[in-house]
């Protein structure tokens, strides 16, 4: 049985495989249409994104030249990755 603590360490490797380069459905053609828009609207430089997973969303704003951290605390899988402008 696993504690609250320890399901997304249980569970990342096969969710990241999963969700692939663009995500599943609700995050490819629900979410990302909205947010992706909105995160640039202002023609950011920098961005943080907290809680991000496999850092899908950080790797979608590299294209568009803002340098993006993605941090994700789970004591097995810290993502901490400046994402440069191409």
């Amino acid at each position: 049985m696993f504690s609250m603590d320890n399901c997304w360490q249980a569970s990342a490797d096969a969710w990241i495989a999963d969700m692939g380069e663009f995500g599943d459905f609700g995050r490819r053609y629900v979410l990302d249409p909205v947010m992706l828009p909105r995160a640039l609207s202002r023609s950011p430089q920098k961005a943080l994104d907290v809680g991000c997973g496999e850092g899908r969303f950080c790797r979608m704003l590299k294209p568009h030249s803002a340098k993006a951290t993605a941090y994700r605390r789970v004591p097995w899988f810290h993502v901490m990755e400046w994402m440069k402008p191409a």
